[in-house]
């Protein structure tokens, strides 16, 4: 008799404990970001670095991150030469960084099985503060997962969200999540202004003043230094390495209009219209900026205008920040198109401020 209460007992307290690891188990969320494919130049001492919140946000801004605990990330890259590396940041912690496995022959294969899963565990005990990801090397990065753990146990009828997340540029960005979310930021106010250029550079051209033209037929652009006038020719001919087109912004405009603060929001756009070739196949490229030693990023492929894509296909996102005049007048507005993009022209590359503090 004794022997069955000891089984039965044992039983009990296995299910017990299957329970609650399931419980515990269901905590944990899987934060999806895909970059598609996305490449990367960074060196040794100036790294790409990826806000992650801000990313998130932007993506999905009734995500409430401030119910989670950031505990590991996995990333899905590789790297031209095997010398890349991943970083994660958490507030003021730095995990070790992590080696990006890659050959030069497979770099610009689109295979699933050239790309590596590379895993960085969390290298602190808090989760507050920026989560960022710095990269250094020749990467081509496809995505990141970020996995977390639900610190409430629970949430709110107004967080309907389901245990996982796949965010994807190929999709409507939804606004981002700026300064006009969180309480007391009447000091904010309003007051966009259009920035022009004052230089343009492509990855393997240096930066030249506007009006400068170009010396360069071998990186795949032509007319570049077109990019600086309101009404762009710059033409992106398929067949060439994809090197990014960039133009600084000219930051007289804030000065004139007597802004002496910091800038909170920017807005970034560009329309990229099919040029009239015989390569002139689907449109596949990334918009960004760099600034402030971070850099933000949108997909831009011809199948989200559906069939009227050959008319143009206008793209733009916003960024916050907390950033100078100095930042901006430093920051890179850019253009990368992507290996199996076809030729197209980039009608204009624009930044404009949106708040002032």
């Amino acid at each position: 008799m004794k022997f069955h209460k000891l089984i039965t007992y044992l039983f009990v307290s296995m299910g017990v404990i299957l329970i609650a690891s399931a419980a515990n188990a269901g905590d944990f969320r899987k934060l999806t970001l895909f970059f598609d494919d996305l490449q990367l130049h960074a060196s040794r001492y100036e790294p790409v670095v990826f806000n992650l919140k801000k990313e998130l946000q932007r993506k999905y801004p009734q995500l409430n991150l401030r119910k989670f605990q950031l505990e590991k990330a996995h990333i899905v890259a590789k790297s031209r030469n095997g010398r890349g590396s991943a970083q994660l940041q958490v507030k003021n912690n730095y995990s070790r960084p992590i080696t990006i496995p890659g050959t030069v022959y497979a770099f610009h294969n689109h295979n699933r099985n050239t790309f590596s899963k590379i895993k960085l565990v969390h290298p602190g005990y808090t989760t507050k503060g920026p989560w960022k990801m710095h990269f250094r090397g020749n990467i081509i990065l496809r995505k990141i997962t970020l996995f977390v753990d639900d610190r409430f146990h629970g949430y709110s009828p107004h967080d309907d969200y389901s245990p996982s997340y796949e965010f994807s540029s190929h999709h409507y960005d939804p606004p981002f999540f700026g300064d006009d979310h969180f309480p007391n930021n009447n000091h904010i106010h309003s007051s966009p202004i259009s920035l022009g250029a004052r230089s343009w550079g492509t990855g393997r051209e240096a930066e030249r003043h506007c009006g400068q033209g170009s010396r360069n037929v071998r990186d795949g652009w032509d007319y570049p230094d077109s990019i600086c006038n309101s009404a762009s020719n710059a033409t992106f001919r398929s067949g060439y390495q994809p090197v990014k087109l960039f133009i600084r912004p000219d930051t007289g405009s804030i000065n004139k209009g007597g802004h002496h603060g910091h800038i909170k929001k920017l807005k970034i756009s560009t329309k990229l219209i099919s040029s009239n070739s015989t390569n002139s196949g689907p449109i596949a490229a990334v918009l960004g900026i760099t600034i402030a030693g971070e850099t933000f990023t949108r997909n831009i492929h011809s199948r989200d205008r559906g069939n009227a894509w050959h008319k143009g296909i206008p793209a733009s996102f916003d960024v916050t920040g907390n950033w100078s005049k100095k930042d901006i007048h430093n920051a890179r507005v850019w253009v990368l198109p992507k290996q199996r993009s076809g030729d197209f022209k980039v009608k204009y590359l624009k930044i404009a401020t949106k708040k002032f503090s």
